[in-house]
């Protein structure tokens, strides 16, 4: 804090402020110093450290909630995040992508009506109009409830034939519904998250000099998201009391289906903004946004707006996960599989099935189209849930080599050793293979945290229609955007499988994964096989135009097709 360019008894006022007497929105705009990327993680811990006011939001919720009763047929339903939330990271502020919607008065992490609004009409277009029988009337419906701006419109080629166009219409109306912010109900946990980005020279350059590869320097940053299990509460109300009920209805179903199936906030695509709703939300409303959803899920001929996977994945070796910090209590939180973590290996295992038939340039121009990039996001959105099986689990804690390796006599032999081995003898593969993970002694111990098997997850592999543009700024050209070459959400979703399996088969999660640690089992993947996973990723070059040669030439990068085998052998 001495390094604040502001009057010096100002900064000795500031600096003589304890954390709890601090605000967060301050401490984050006014009084981080900006830096690298350390500096700016200890920047965020301090903003983090800040405990909040619950008296005060309980407070300002009673008041909140006197001032919306009296409004048109206000009502409210509440839903629970299932993964971090974060949003507004780009927003100006001293820090790198580090921003976060904190409510500039009280500094409570909320969401604005207006991004909840956006998202709704997002959810009302793309997923619940195509399936109404008559889509002239539900566009109108759209209409009614969020209003319309000249060239409000533009670039939407899922709005209904017959409608008249606003690309040109100077006229304006405003939205029969009004979408209020969305506070939470108890002061929100704030937590450092991290995302590291592994092959920076692969994405930053457009060539086909620079492919992926393990020699690459990997580039952290750091940022800030709330907590999972963090309740919301979300209220609309009428804008007129001459409103008509099925709007607002509408309405509370669009916001619903937003929030539970694409996502509210930044990163949704990596598993950020996801929320379930809670216990007390009418059946009516539950069961109109299910309808909606398999409605988009079930249309036939591969016109599908989405195309869902669900599947149980299981921890089946120790895994060594981290988030923001290795070290330290706050090490425990982080040791778990994270959705961008599971999404950056099926990246990476989703490029093997094409590195030796594209070249470097289309390979990430594919990958765009189906993972995302900074221009525009991709077709697979991942969530990753706990679930009821998880709470008999082992809790994640500092791993303890000499305890799982039947190290002395004082243990009676880990189940991780030699079964009815002498105790006072260890097992050196595994001594060996955990090198790293619990090094020096007394004060000097560094043990990173280890998460046990078994540890379930549910697992949404989430995925849309997406087209291929050679040039990745047509993405985001509404002029251009006929231009591509379309993908449908099931054949983005089967790449998704595709990787998925040869992760569970191939690969593994956190550190140490090349020595076995970190191994998953994916139920509902039968079927699926190195050839299916090869010959899912053919057709999808074949239906894109491109030819399925092989080329040693250019698998610059890890390739399927020149793995070796596996070799199985058994051991008593």
């Amino acid at each position: 804090m001495n390094c604040l360019v502001l009057p010096q008894s100002t900064a000795v006022l500031i600096n003589s402020a304890t954390d709890n007497q601090r605000h967060p929105g301050l401490q984050l705009d006014k009084f981080s110093i900006p830096g690298d990327q350390e500096a700016q993680k200890t920047s965020l811990d301090a903003v983090c450290r800040i405990s909040g006011d619950s008296a005060l939001l309980a407070s300002l919720s009673k008041r909140r909630n006197q001032a919306l009763a009296a409004l048109p047929a206000a009502s409210a339903f509440r839903c629970d995040t299932t993964g971090p939330l974060t949003l507004h990271l780009s927003r100006a502020s001293a820090l790198e992508n580090a921003g976060i919607c904190l409510h500039p008065l009280y500094g409570f992490a909320y969401l604005p009506g207006s991004g909840l609004k956006g998202m709704a009409r997002a959810y009302a277009e793309t997923v619940w109009s195509p399936t109404q029988d008559d889509p002239q009337k539900a566009w109108a419906q759209i209409e009614g409830v969020f209003g319309w701006a000249p060239s409000s419109d533009r670039g939407k080629d899922w709005k209904p034939q017959g409608i008249p166009d606003r690309a040109g219409d100077d006229n304006a109306h405003v939205g029969a519904v009004i979408f209020h912010d969305a506070w939470p109900t108890e002061w929100p946990k704030l937590f450092v998250d991290i995302v590291n980005n592994h092959h920076p020279d692969y994405y930053q350059n457009d060539d086909n000099q620079h492919a992926s590869g393990d020699w690459e320097n990997p580039v952290p940053v750091y940022f800030l998201a709330v907590k999972p299990g963090t309740a919301f509460t979300f209220p609309l109300s009428k804008r007129r009391a001459d409103v008509p009920d099925d709007l607002l209805a509408l309405a509370r179903q669009w916001l619903l289906g937003a929030l539970c199936h694409l996502g509210a906030g930044a990163k949704t695509n990596a598993g950020y903004g996801a929320f379930k709703p809670v216990d007390g939300i009418e059946d009516t409303l539950r069961n109109a946004v299910q309808e909606s959803w398999e409605n988009a899920t079930a249309q036939p001929g591969g016109g599908a707006r989405r195309a869902v996977f669900e599947t149980t994945l299981e921890l089946v070796t120790p895994a060594f996960l981290a988030g923001a910090n290795q070290y330290g209590p706050a090490a425990a939180d982080g040791c778990d599989l994270r959705p961008a973590t599971l999404r950056g290996h099926l990246r990476w295992w989703w490029r093997t099935m094409h590195a030796e038939f594209l070249d470097v340039k289309t390979l990430r121009t594919l990958e765009a189209a189906i993972w995302g990039d900074t221009r525009a996001g991709g077709a697979v959105r991942i969530v990753i849930e706990h679930i009821n099986e998880r709470v008999n689990a082992p809790p994640a804690g500092s791993y303890d080599k000499q305890s799982k390796a039947n190290f002395n006599s004082q243990q009676k032999g880990s189940v991780l050793g030699i079964p009815n081995g002498d105790p006072q003898k260890t097992t050196q593969g595994l001594w060996y293979a955990s090198y790293g993970m619990d090094e020096g002694r007394q004060n000097n111990r560094r043990q990173r945290c280890v998460l046990e098997p078994p540890a379930p997850w549910r697992v949404r592999l989430i995925a849309r229609p997406t087209r291929f543009y050679t040039d990745r700024a047509e993405a985001v050209d509404p002029n251009k955007h006929n231009l591509g070459k379309p993908i449908s959400a099931q054949q983005a979703l089967d790449q998704a499988k595709a990787s998925l399996w040869l992760l569970c088969h191939f690969g593994a999660v956190g550190s140490k994964a090349r020595k076995g640690f970190g191994s998953l089992a994916a139920r509902r993947l039968d079927g699926w096989a190195k050839e299916k996973c090869q010959e899912t990723a053919r057709q999808l070059r074949a239906a894109l135009g491109w030819s399925n040669n092989f080329n040693d030439d250019q698998a610059h990068s890890s390739s399927l097709h020149q793995m070796l085998d596996p070799d199985e052998v058994a051991f008593s």
